[in-house]
């Protein structure tokens, strides 16, 4: 397998193998995530936070001119597409080639209970982040009635 491949040359399996596997997925995911805040409205008109989707609105409504807000959302499209772009070029130019049918299972590798426990911190950043924090201050701001 790669890992092994990475084992045998002595190199990082992570930055030589798992990161390039995961590239893809990880572009694709951030393109979602900057087309879901292009087209996100509501929860940051709500929380009055200034963004590139405000900004379109306030210059097609606000200012009445939809060929400047067109102007606008065309910069997000073109920064997602370019992103996009890139990531296609980069997976063209690999190479891969496998001279052995025959798989090996890796060994898992066993972490101490302070390495399990960095694991799981790591790993409970993004519901945090994206979760938790997000209903606690929604949740505030139902309990106290709607006032920031």
């Amino acid at each position: 397998s790669l890992f092994e491949i990475a084992l045998v040359h002595r190199k990082s399996q992570f930055w030589a193998v798992g990161l390039p596997l995961a590239r893809p997925a990880i572009t694709a995911g951030l393109a979602l995530v900057l087309m879901e805040v292009v087209s996100d409205f509501g929860t940051v008109e709500y929380f009055a936070v200034e963004t590139l989707t405000l900004g379109i609105f306030n210059v097609w409504l606000g200012m009445n001119n939809i060929v400047a807000a067109a102007q606008i959302s065309l910069v997000g499209f073109v920064f997602i597409l370019s992103l996009l772009g890139l990531e296609l070029y980069a997976r063209s130019r690999q190479r891969f080639a496998s001279t052995s049918r025959a798989t090996h299972a890796l060994r898992p590798l066993h972490l101490d209970l302070r390495g399990q426990t960095a694991c799981i911190l790591v790993c409970c950043i993004p519901l945090l982040f994206g979760f938790v924090i997000p209903v606690g201050v929604l949740l505030k701001f139902v309990l106290t009635g709607g006032v920031v």
